[in-house]
C-alpha cells in the first residue's frame, strides 16, 4: 500500500461516485501502481 493509494481511498470515502466513475478511478490507480512497480524493477 502506497501513500498515494491511501490518499486515493480517503478521497473516495469523502465523495459519492457513480459506479462507472469509481471503476475508472480504480483502473487508473492500478495502472499507476503497475507502472511504478515496473520503474522500480528497471532501476534495480
Amino acid at each position: 500500500m502506497t501513500f498515494t493509494f491511501l490518499l486515493f481511498t480517503i478521497s473516495i470515502k469523502r465523495r459519492q461516485y457513480t459506479g462507472e466513475e469509481l471503476e475508472r478511478l480504480v483502473r487508473q490507480q492500478k495502472l499507476e501502481e503497475y507502472h511504478n512497480q515496473q520503474i522500480h524493477k528497471f532501476m534495480q
